[in-house]
């Protein structure tokens, strides 16, 4: 796969050298397209075009995607120059493909992804087998981009935070910590969490934290602040990898403290960490 994607790359260069956007992008459209036929099972396809739902109307803007990949059995609209109609219940896939990756443009196709996550399939299944996604799956490739993906990561929560984007990422490299995240998620969609440096100090002073989490990465200032308030009252203070991932946790951006302000969840917590 490496060979494969290093191939992928050089071929890109030769379009680079077009005087128009639009030769540079759609020749790049293409041998994604081409490595994707030559990987993919014969029953799905890949097209160009907007997805549609049963709520769809005519002559309503919707988003166009570079790549959708799509199930053969089920049909589609033909709208002429290669572009299609796909149906919502046909659709596996997404891919925006982007010559350079910028802020705006992963705006622009995290906006396309929540827009075909809304669609609503009309789907009765009786039983299936294997995994099956709950929604599209929505993809960007990107031949060139910031020097740091750290970068990248940077802008999804923000980009999510301004379209009211709320994921509960769970860190999955230790079963603890999912579990943990759990919880963290039923509290703060119970409005039992307080989330950031400020609001967990009010909460804190206010004697309503339970249980503090503190980013590893917070500021060194923040953490010893906090510290003392928790150690203060007895409160038990557990560890996070970083900031981006307790946001995520809470359904927020990046947040370097989070307190626990339900008794109940801190237990539960304390029980998997054994404070």
């Amino acid at each position: 796969m490496d060979a494969k994607e290093n191939a992928l790359v050089a071929i890109s260069k030769v379009p680079a050298n077009a005087g128009h956007s639009l030769h540079k992008g759609t020749p790049r459209e293409a041998f994604i397209k081409e490595f994707l036929e030559d990987h993919l099972p014969e029953n799905v396809a890949i097209g160009t075009g907007e997805i549609i739902d049963s709520n769809s109307s005519p002559n309503v803007q919707r988003n166009q995607f570079d790549i959708v990949i799509y199930k053969k059995n089920y049909p589609k609209l033909d709208f002429g120059g290669g572009i299609g109609g796909f149906l919502i219940e046909s659709v596996v896939a997404t891919i925006e493909v982007k010559s350079t990756l910028d802020k705006p443009g992963l705006e622009q196709s995290i906006k396309a992804a929540k827009n075909s996550k809304n669609l609503n399939p009309n789907i009765i299944t009786s039983f299936h087998s294997g995994y099956i996604p709950p929604k599209i799956l929505n993809y960007v490739v990107a031949y060139d981009g910031p020097v740091n993906m750290s970068t990248v990561y940077g802008w999804i929560p923000q980009i999510h935070q301004m379209l009211g984007i709320t994921i509960n990422n769970l860190p999955n490299d230790e079963q603890q910590r999912i579990k943990i995240a759990g919880y963290l998620g039923i509290a703060q969609k119970a409005g039992r969490i307080a989330a950031g440096d400020n609001n967990v100090r009010e909460a804190l002073k206010k004697k309503k934290v339970k249980l503090l989490v503190l980013a590893q990465d917070a500021s060194g200032q923040i953490k010893e602040e906090l510290t003392l308030l928790a150690n203060e009252q007895g409160i038990g203070i557990i560890y996070w990898p970083s900031k981006l991932d307790l946001g995520l946790v809470v359904g927020k951006s990046r947040r370097g403290a989070v307190g626990v302000l339900d008794l109940g969840f801190a237990r539960a917590i304390n029980k998997i960490t054994k404070i």
